[in-house]
């Protein structure tokens, strides 16, 4: 019995260092994988500032969008204005078989004045009447030319503000306004390619 009991024993011992050996590469690859693998709040940090660099970089391209568009903008007022004026951008043309750029002026500057008299214009742009004064060529030839002109408008309203120059007399006009207006020649018609209160 004595002998039996010890070859049991010798048994279970190896039996168990077996087991034993066996485990120990188990539980290095589980440690192993553990190592590669982040922790939940590992990944969850990362996937935070990834969210927010995203959202980073949207902010930035929509600002920079936003920051063209009001550059361009002011290019194209700069362009057609420097003043400021009630129109900063007049879209006129006129078709006429006038070969004196004095009159070919009057009648474009004419026609951007009649422009205000519309009930579309606020109260601070319309007006009711126009008187122009003088007109001068500054330069240019009947292709391409640049005239001065000085005028006074009747406003409609008290609210009309008083911008780049001219003054508002005892009856009501405002008077002694002056503009420098480039004309261009496309074909047959005269349009006027830009406005300023001074010289181009």
């Amino acid at each position: 019995m004595k002998i039996s009991k010890l070859i049991y024993l010798a048994l279970v011992v190896t039996l168990f260092s077996g087991c034993k050996q066996e485990m120990v590469p188990n539980t290095q690859k589980i440690t192993a994988t553990e190592r590669i693998l982040p922790s939940p709040i590992e990944t969850s940090n990362k996937t935070k500032e990834n969210l927010e660099n995203t959202n980073n970089n949207i902010n930035n391209s929509t600002s920079n969008t936003k920051d063209n568009k009001n550059s361009s903008s002011i290019r194209e007022t700069d362009a057609t204005n420097k003043s400021g004026n009630e129109d900063v951008s007049p879209n006129i043309t006129i078709k006429t078989g006038s070969t004196s750029m004095e009159n070919i002026s009057s009648e474009i500057f004419k026609a951007y004045l009649e422009g205000f008299k519309e009930p579309k214009n606020s109260k601070f742009t319309r007006i009711s009447d126009y008187q122009i004064k003088e007109i001068k060529i500054v330069k240019g030839d009947l292709n391409q030319f640049e005239f001065s002109v000085t005028y006074s408008v009747f406003p409609t309203s008290n609210e009309y503000p008083i911008l780049a120059n001219g003054e508002k007399d005892n009856s009501g006009w405002v008077v002694n306004k002056v503009f420098f207006v480039k004309v261009k020649k496309d074909n047959r018609l005269y349009k006027i390619d830009g406005m300023a209160t001074d010289a181009f």
